[in-house]
């Protein structure tokens, strides 16, 4: 599986801890512009296995967004 988030800055670290949790690699995290408000990063990330787990992985890295 692959996929991008695109994040509030403040949602990168909760969201990193989710994936790391879900054993889902992190392949890129970057900006597009500079000193733009609000500050927006993208999240690229990937994963092996059992897709039901990923799943449940990515999902709790969207519910990690909202704080």
């Amino acid at each position: 599986m692959t996929g991008e988030f695109s994040l509030l800055e403040r949602e990168v670290t909760p969201v990193l801890d989710m994936f790391r949790k879900g054993n889902i690699e992190i392949s890129a995290i970057h900006n597009h512009w500079i000193n733009e408000k609000p500050r927006i990063i993208y999240l690229h990330f990937q994963g092996i296995g059992n897709m039901k787990n990923l799943a449940q992985t990515v999902k709790a890295a969207i519910q990690a967004t909202k704080s």
